[in-house]
């Protein structure tokens, strides 16, 4: 399985987005919002975002960066056929937080495999 997030991987269209939103489920973590939904597909997708009053832009993608490194380094431990939105909240968070915390509200939902 290549590390790397994938062009298949990243939910693009707009379809799919307000799939996710509507239908998702929700946990709200120190940080950030997990959104999951199934998608029926042999590979999990994900989805990162920031809410509105984020700060600037360095700010916002610094914070997408950081969650997609996290995520990217622990795929191959989400279970497949999900799709996933990251939902970033503005805080001084390091890149161990925001890896803690997604992984923490994986578990919570049950698409981590040990």
């Amino acid at each position: 399985m290549k590390r790397s997030l994938t062009r298949a991987e990243i939910i693009r269209s707009r379809q799919d987005i307000q799939r996710v939103f509507r239908r998702g489920k929700r946990i709200q973590c120190n940080g950030l919002s997990l959104i999951i939904q199934s998608n029926h597909l042999d590979f999990s997708r994900f989805l990162f975002s920031t809410v509105r009053k984020f700060g600037t832009a360095i700010g916002r993608n610094r914070a997408k960066r950081l969650a997609r490194e996290a995520i990217r380094l622990h795929k191959q431990r989400i279970k497949h056929g999900y799709d996933i939105a990251v939902v970033l909240y503005p805080g001084e968070y390091t890149y161990q937080d925001r890896e803690q915390e997604i992984l923490r509200a994986l578990e919570k939902f049950g698409c981590v495999v040990e």
